[in-house]
């Protein structure tokens, strides 16, 4: 990984945690609107996929399936995961 990549890396990330990736946008609609229920922050970071390699794509591919990950501040983990996988 790049230098570059890596710092913005930690930027992007200094004060936030993974707490959910969808793989699917019914999934990833269902996640936001509970934090949104909640008034939980989140950031959002998308990923295409390369179906037939798996891999994540350069390019802004309308067919190719999409990963969606979403942070929250790190005081709110504990609460963000308890809404999101409650039914």
């Amino acid at each position: 990984m790049s230098l570059l990549k890596r710092l913005m890396k930690r930027m992007f990330h200094k004060d936030k945690e993974l707490v959910f990736t969808a793989f699917t946008n019914d999934s990833y609609f269902k996640a936001i609107a509970k934090l949104k229920s909640h008034e939980i922050n989140y950031t959002i970071k998308n990923k295409m996929v390369n179906s037939r390699t798996a891999n994540p794509v350069l390019f802004h591919d309308q067919q190719g399936p999409v990963h969606y990950e979403i942070y929250v501040n790190k005081k709110d983990v504990q609460k963000a995961s308890q809404v999101i996988n409650q039914n």
